[in-house]
């Protein structure tokens, strides 16, 4: 605990860094989700539900609601397109930050009682394709006969 806040200005500091780029995307959402349980968990209910928030918009804005999914919306941000993860291990990262922001998201809407932030419905750019996580094992074993037809 004595370098508490040491870490935590390091990794606001950090986090600031990484929304600079998009390869770091994935990095800045889970980065968001700890920074949201952290906060929360420390009776600062206001800065918690920011950063759960904050990973909410940036999951969505990163389609990681729509892994797997062939239709993509034409009028989509483009400068917010990840690139396509290198094997099947990073897909599922990518997978398993998807949930755990959906579930950071539901579980805080109904502590905090306020409308859950993450979309879901028919709508083409709110419904979420995202497969349901895998054991990392899963990932790794299906990464040794990596195929690019798995990514999508």
């Amino acid at each position: 605990s004595q370098y508490e806040q040491l870490y935590l200005s390091r990794t606001l500091s950090a986090l600031g860094d990484a929304l600079q780029y998009t390869s770091k995307a994935v990095d800045a959402i889970q980065a968001c989700c700890l920074l949201s349980i952290y906060y929360i968990s420390n009776g600062r209910l206001l800065e918690g539900s920011h950063y759960s928030a904050a990973a909410s918009s940036l999951a969505v804005q990163c389609r990681l609601h729509q892994i797997g999914s062939d239709s993509q919306p034409d009028v989509w941000d483009a400068s917010f397109d990840l690139p396509p993860p290198k094997d099947n291990v990073e897909r599922g990262e990518r997978i398993t930050t998807f949930w755990q922001v959906y579930n950071l998201d539901r579980c805080w809407s109904v502590m905090l009682r306020r409308p859950a932030t993450l979309p879901d419905s028919d709508h083409p750019w709110a419904s979420i394709t995202t497969p349901w996580p895998q054991r990392i094992e899963d990932y790794e074993n299906v990464g040794a006969r990596f195929d690019k037809s798995v990514l999508a």
